[in-house]
């Protein structure tokens, strides 16, 4: 008999996947199987894993894994019988390589075969390195297969990408990003601001219920929450291009606003700003915890204020330096002596006055004395219009009270009634505007109002 049956003889790579090979001889006991792979360059001087081989008998019955090498090797074969051999890659190569395969069983008496035609113990490769086909299954499992990877024709290289974004900015010039948001996050935003179609409209004041929602359609409208609540119950609440104040059920309750709880009181509770909306969940103990905020929402109390308005007592600084280091003088009650001997505004400038008042006000009316001051202090010459921002709070980013325009030409008094603000405050901006290019001044200026406590309390 021939001693060894050639049963394959074929070019391979790791893309050509399993290959399904018959088996030629209807007898395999006490058999054995040689490889032979040629075609690699280090296959002599390294053994490679090339992939496994397994016996499948007619049942399916499938062998243990039999690893094969780039180098020659001879393998006992476990099954006597066998249809097929089947070979599955596991090692990718830059390399294709052929494989060959040899079967041989001993003969039918059981005499031996010929010895010399398999590897001695210590020609064949070192397998501690070896790995199981079940442990080589779990190691690849992180990597893609072949038919995964991306198709890599439309990519450049590193000095096409440079050029072709040789006329882009680089990152460091590009805008600050951080309060930008993306279509996702703007949508789960928007999402909390319902569309109003389940809202319920209302343009008059009302109690609410709970389980509904509400939208305020008109301004200045009170919104009273439930006296007595169930835990869990929720209400939402928004409003359009109007502030909406919404009170307390009762003396007891209290409204939990970010971090912030709201002060006791019936007619305590939040003011909702333009555009703002929220929804209530009643905890128990008196308490409404407030979430799906949006814009807006300012814990408030009643303003209790002076009846009357009165003339108010304050100090002044210019932080503009335009009126000079007698400021002093508009408030001192000489109204033929004011500020500005050593400083003037001049034509389309402004000069800023911040007024401190001892007690918070809501302000009422300013009493001024033009007067001009460019011979010397207390001089009443003649003096053009000007006109007076007026801002509630050290900035003119505080509450805006408008402009009021002075006509008068000598140191006689002008009054004039203010926008009183909506919340007290103990701080006032004024920015003085000069028409014309001549050293101006203030002899006097008064300011009345109410003393008042309370009113909306930012919570962020």
């Amino acid at each position: 008999m021939t001693l060894f049956t050639n049963i394959w003889n074929a070019d391979h790579e790791f893309s050509d996947g399993n290959i399904e090979i018959a088996n030629t001889l209807s007898s395999l006991r006490k058999a054995y199987i040689e490889t032979l792979v040629t075609g690699l360059s280090d296959s002599l001087a390294y053994p490679i894993l090339l992939g496994f081989l397994y016996q499948i008998d007619a049942s399916a019955k499938r062998s243990k894994p039999y690893p094969i090498v780039s180098q020659r090797q001879t393998i006992n074969l476990d099954l006597s019988e066998c249809e097929t051999f089947i070979f599955i890659p596991s090692n990718r190569l830059i390399d294709d390589y052929t494989l060959k395969l040899y079967v041989s069983t001993e003969s039918g008496d059981g005499e031996s075969v010929d010895l010399t035609a398999y590897a001695l113990k210590t020609e064949l490769p070192d397998f501690d390195s070896f790995v199981t086909q079940e442990s080589l299954v779990t190691a690849l499992s992180d990597y893609a297969l072949v038919s995964q990877l991306p198709d890599l024709s439309s990519y450049v290289s590193e000095s096409e990408l440079e050029t072709a974004l040789s006329n882009y900015v680089s990152v460091s010039q590009l805008p600050d990003l951080s309060s930008y948001v993306t279509e996702s996050e703007l949508a789960t935003a928007l999402s909390s601001v319902a569309s109003f179609q389940n809202f319920i409209p209302s343009a008059t004041s009302t109690t609410l219920e709970s389980g509904k929602s509400y939208q305020s359609t008109a301004s200045d409208l009170v919104f009273t929450l439930p006296s007595s609540p169930s835990i869990a119950d929720v209400i939402k609440l928004a409003t359009g291009d109007f502030s909406l104040l919404t009170r307390h059920g009762n003396a007891l309750q209290r409204i939990l606003n970010s971090n912030t709880f709201t002060v006791t009181g019936s007619n305590n509770g939040i003011m909702l700003k333009p555009y703002s909306s929220i929804s209530l969940r009643f905890c128990g103990f008196n308490i409404w915890a407030a979430f799906d905020k949006t814009r807006t929402v300012n814990n408030f109390t009643p303003i209790t204020q002076e009846s009357t308005a009165t003339k108010k007592n304050y100090t002044a600084t210019a932080p503009v330096a335009a009126y000079g280091a007698l400021i002093s003088g508009i408030w001192n009650g000489v109204k033929s002596l004011g500020a500005l001997a050593n400083g003037y505004l001049s034509d389309a400038t402004t000069g800023d006055i911040l007024v401190t008042v001892s007690e918070p006000i809501l302000l009422s009316q300013i009493r001024l004395c033009n007067g001009q001051a460019n011979v010397g202090l207390g001089i009443n010459d003649p003096y053009s219009v000007r006109d007076i921002k007026i801002y509630a709070g050290s900035t003119d980013t505080a509450e805006y009270l408008g402009v009021y325009t002075f006509s008068n030409t000598s140191a006689a008094e002008e009054n004039k009634a203010i926008t009183q603000n909506t919340a007290p405050s103990n701080t006032f901006l004024f920015r003085v505007n000069s028409v014309t290019p001549r050293i101006i001044g203030i002899l006097e200026l008064e300011l009345w109002g109410k003393g008042a406590t309370g009113g909306e309390v930012s919570v962020s």
